[in-house]
């Protein structure tokens, strides 16, 4: 089988590293700025100014994701709420929403976790 398929949240996009989380989660930590504080972008320059939320006044809410509308995460109630139910559920893989949502995600069996290519069978992708 595929070496991918013995790893809980699959590989990263290079198909040998172990993703630490969905979406990629930790896969950004072996490119040359290291990863966004998302845990899932990677970082384009060493300065983090293309990260999410970076040039937000009030920064990210918790999900490390969606801005904030003021000091001590206002406007990020909804936000946690979202994050603390995703994190009860586990097996839920996503296709990241900075992303073009990839034709084999209509597919019977889904996407290979390159997001690019469609699983022949349930963890077929080899």
């Amino acid at each position: 089988g595929c070496k991918c398929d013995h790893f809980r949240h699959g590989c990263c996009r290079d198909n040998k590293t172990a993703a630490e989380g969905p979406d990629f989660k930790g896969c950004c930590k072996h490119t040359e700025y290291g990863c966004c504080s998302d845990g899932k972008t990677a970082a384009t320059s060493s300065n983090l100014d293309e990260c999410p939320c970076y040039s937000q006044r009030f920064g990210c809410c918790k999900d490390n994701i969606t801005a904030a509308y003021g000091l001590n995460y206002i406007g990020c109630e909804i936000t946690i709420r979202r994050t603390e139910s995703m994190e009860t559920t586990t097996e839920v893989t996503e296709v990241p929403s900075t992303t073009v949502t990839p034709t084999c995600v209509k597919t019977m069996n889904g996407c290979c976790h390159d997001y690019e290519t469609a699983a022949e069978g349930p963890k077929k992708c080899c």
